[in-house]
């Protein structure tokens, strides 16, 4: 076999525990999904104040309605280290 044709496991293979859980929640879990916004949330509050940040995770300022329109949240009409526009 080539270095290209390397093999490939399938989707279907089956996980250790080790790699479904993360900080002792499973990866799928609502629960993973809401701390992972509130850590990017937090980050986005650092990163606004222009403070040190601990990780590089961040959420982008903007908002969606429920019929699709796109919106920078409020006061974020620009990134706060530059003056690129958020949308």
């Amino acid at each position: 076999m080539r270095s290209h044709e390397e093999k490939i496991e399938p989707l279907t293979r089956k996980r250790t525990d080790t790699e479904m859980r993360a900080g002792g929640i499973w990866v799928e879990s609502v629960e993973f999904v809401q701390k992972v916004k509130r850590i990017a949330d937090k980050y986005w509050d650092l990163y606004s104040q222009e403070r040190d940040l601990p990780g590089h995770l961040l959420s982008y300022p903007i908002g969606v309605s429920s019929e699709g329109v796109v919106t920078e949240l409020p006061r974020t009409e620009f990134f706060p280290d530059t003056k690129a526009r958020v949308i």
